[in-house]
């Protein structure tokens, strides 16, 4: 399971002086959801220093909540010289996504409804 951080057009980049990842600019506060970082809110399997996108249309680019160990889209970007890497490998077809988290069902004492996280309401469309 991981969670959708940019949609068709989106430009991410990792990160602001405050270690927070940005999506077109904005900074995302995310401390409610992501287990907590060192200096920054992006993957340690990686540097702190990287953008992707845009975004291809029909694709997404998801991270999961606990970033120093998730196989999310920052493991398949392509850094350095490496032959191996595809370019785009990043972005998941949105074919493959089977359906949308609603409910936090266990341990029991954290069950919850999910609601969309108020910080992606603040940002702004591609381009703007």
């Amino acid at each position: 399971m991981k969670r959708v951080i940019g949609v068709a057009g989106d430009v991410i980049t990792c990160c602001d002086s405050r270690g927070r990842i940005m999506v077109n600019g904005t900074p995302l506060n995310e401390s409610d959801y992501i287990s907590p970082q060192q200096t920054c809110n992006g993957p340690m399997t990686t540097t702190c220093a990287w953008t992707a996108g845009p975004v291809p249309d029909g694709h997404i680019f998801v991270m999961g909540d606990n970033r120093d160990n998730s196989a999310d889209s920052t493991v398949h970007m392509c850094s350095g010289s490496d032959p191996a890497c595809v370019p785009g490998d990043e972005y998941v077809d949105t074919d493959l996504v089977v359906g949308r988290v609603f409910a936090l069902v266990w341990p029991r004492d954290r069950v919850t409804i999910l609601h969309r996280p108020a910080t992606f309401s603040r940002v702004k469309d591609p381009g703007e």
